[in-house]
């Protein structure tokens, strides 16, 4: 806990010092907004170094020493005369929501955080154990860009140090809501912008892990809106962290870019922006380029594993490819043999809201996805009443209202989000065509945000308030009942912390005697297992469509799968009983009974391979597990003795 405070703290200084220098430069700024992106900019400069110097083999086992000196050094900053934000009244709101991602931060991951501990910290724990950014061909997410992952890389081990750069993101994130709406708009109706950001229940619930999205969505919606606005060099900085951050970014890029060029030609305005748009992209694919470059190196492809049928990739193939792209077109509505029916797309985009649980593991098929996926309804009816009323005139608003902007910046306001509005407009038809995994669209929720505090005509401001206020109501709620009280009850000492985590995540207990029974020198695989997190001993995710370090392709008995385990070394296999279907739980539990040579079916062929392996005795029981239901084997040192 006190790490995660630390962390903080070291990150708000730079975040202040640096914000007034850039609205030193750009006056036009409001200064939370100014502040929230000189905080951005220093974690992504430390994301940015990290990445290089690890890529370059110069990753310390302590590397937590580039944050600390570098916070040192920009926090100096901290000390210049420009004016920040002024409290308010608002602050003990968000600071009321503030506690449930610290909570998260101070707590151990749950298996509802499924991302942070498969891969987002796994493979940083490689990499530091490794000294450089080794490739890792069985985590396919180890090639994502990591402007924000390898930020868990200056953690030193410490996880809540870790969680605490998401958090961070968060409060950013609300600043810089707060502060565009507040110049756009004025004083009053900016604090229900960022609350509406702030409480989505999908902004708020991921916020204090190890995902990457809400850092990943506020990237790209500053990409977005200062393209809009024609500040090219800060939509540069924007899109490069986005495209640095996650591979979705290169959406946002192309909508951006469209859009534009698109009002330029309108406008007639080449000669005076096509330089500063030319200097905007370069400086985006320098922020961006040495993930893809890397990537590239290290599969062919730098979008591995995406788009295998255009652009290939090393240690793929098309049956692997196909696993892949099911597997991601499996989350929303209106999918038929492989496409989508595009007379869905309106129920896809208003079930970000009410049907959460279609976006959004576990089961997306069957609507069984956690309700905190959601988007919210609050910030959903951003960009629909924006279409209703965001074009009433300026006179329109409260004439007490003495912290209003003069007519000729709302007019502003009002081009720059109606070209914003186009960009996401472009972003859900990209999000409804490739994967309707809602985390992949973080990107909408500040820029609808923002569209919620330009709505002029009274009645509807007021409405729109009501349903802010709800959704925060109801987050809270959600949060609260679902994770937060247990948390709080780690946090205060009245669940021991490894008590919790043995609860929240089986696995993690049977990792103690997977570790004492490996060893250093072996190396375990792993079936319907990801959580390799925990392990401190080498391990592979076995399961097809990770990789083709086992040709199961190719296997026609269970001593071919011995042979391929020792091939690459595998000394132990690790098996979730419990996350098989009951037909085939009965081949594992009951091997001797099942009679068929083969499987038809290429994706279930492994458990016939692990049946037939465990029939002949060619590999042997080590341990046994009730709570994970799940078994270890001993791989023999020659197939088909059943010896060791």
């Amino acid at each position: 806990m006190v790490w995660s405070l630390v962390a903080l703290l070291i990150c708000l200084g730079p975040a202040i010092g640096l914000g007034r220098q850039i609205r030193e430069r750009l006056e036009w700024l409001d200064p939370s907004e100014a502040t929230a992106f000189g905080g951005c900019m220093f974690l992504c400069f430390i994301g940015w170094g990290v990445g290089v110097a690890g890529g370059a083999g110069q990753l310390y086992k302590d590397p937590g020493i580039i944050l600390i000196t570098g916070a040192i050094f920009s926090g100096s900053l901290f000390f210049n005369k420009q004016p920040w934000a002024k409290p308010n009244r608002w602050w003990a709101v968000w600071a009321l929501l503030l506690a449930f991602p610290l909570l998260k931060a101070w707590t151990p991951s749950d298996m509802l955080d499924w991302d942070t501990i498969a891969y987002h910290f796994a493979v940083p724990k490689m990499w530091i154990e490794a000294g450089k950014m080794t490739h890792v061909p069985f985590i396919h997410q180890s090639n994502f860009p990591g402007i924000v992952d390898n930020l868990f890389l200056t953690s030193v081990g410490i996880e809540s140090f870790a969680k605490s750069f998401t958090v961070f993101y968060w409060i950013m994130g609300g600043m810089w809501v707060f502060g565009v709406a507040r110049r756009y708009f004025g004083e009053t109706t900016a604090p229900w912008a960022a609350l509406a950001f702030l409480s989505a229940p999908l902004i708020l619930w991921s916020s204090g892990s190890g995902y990457v999205d809400v850092a990943h969505g506020l990237f790209a919606a500053m990409g977005m809106l200062y393209a809009a606005e024609r500040s090219y060099w800060l939509s540069g900085f924007g899109l490069g962290a986005a495209m640095a951050s996650k591979y979705t970014g290169l959406q946002v890029a192309l909508a951006a870019f469209l859009v534009v060029v698109f009002m330029t030609t309108r406008e007639r305005q080449w000669k005076v922006t096509a330089k500063p748009l030319a200097l905007a992209g370069a400086l985006a694919i320098l922020i961006a380029c040495p993930w893809y470059v890397r990537t590239y190196a290290n599969t062919g492809n730098p979008v591995f594993p995406f788009f295998y049928e255009q652009l290939g990739g090393r240690g793929w193939d098309q049956w692997r490819a196909d696993i892949y792209r099911n597997e991601q077109q499996t989350f929303g509505v209106g999918r038929t043999e492989g496409k989508r029916d595009l007379s869905a797309i309106g129920s896809s985009i208003l079930g970000l809201a009410y049907q959460p649980g279609r976006y959004i593991n576990p089961a997306p098929t069957e609507g069984q996805g956690v309700p905190m996926g959601a988007i919210g309804f609050a910030l959903l009816l951003g960009p629909l009443a924006w279409l209703c009323f965001g074009k009433e005139r300026r006179v329109a608003l409260d004439p007490r209202d003495s912290s209003t902007v003069p007519q000729a910046e709302y007019n502003s306001a009002l081009r720059s989000l109606n070209q914003c509005l186009a960009m996401t407009g472009l972003l859900l038809v990209m999000f409804f065509l490739l994967s309707q995994q809602v985390r992949y669209v973080t990107s909408l929720a500040p820029i609808w945000a923002i569209m919620l505090a330009g709505i002029a005509v009274p009645k509807w401001r007021e409405i729109l308030r009501v349903a802010v206020a709800l959704q925060a109501a109801y987050t809270v709620w959600l949060l609260w009942t679902t994770q937060a009280e247990n948390q709080f009850k780690v946090v205060t000492g009245i669940f021991p912390r490894e008590e919790y985590q043995h609860a929240v995540v089986p696995f993690s207990k049977a990792a103690i005697n997977i570790n004492q029974e490996v060893g250093k020198q072996g190396k375990v695989a792993l079936y319907n297992e990801v959580f390799g997190y925990f392990l401190d001993v080498p391990y592979i995710w076995a399961n097809p469509g990770h990789s083709m370090l086992l040709p199961y392709e190719k296997m026609e008995s269970g001593a071919d799968l011995v042979r391929g385990l020792q091939d690459i070394g595998v000394t132990h296999v690790y098996l979730n009983i419990g996350a098989l279907s009951r037909e085939h739980r009965a081949l594992i539990i009951d091997p001797t009974d099942f009679s068929y040579n083969h499987y038809d079916n290429l994706d279930i062929k492994w458990i016939w391979l692990l049946s037939d392996a465990l029939a002949k005795n060619e590999l042997r029981h080590v341990h046994n597990w009730e709570q994970p239901f799940a078994i270890l084997l001993e791989v023999p040192k020659e197939p088909g003795t059943g010896e060791n």
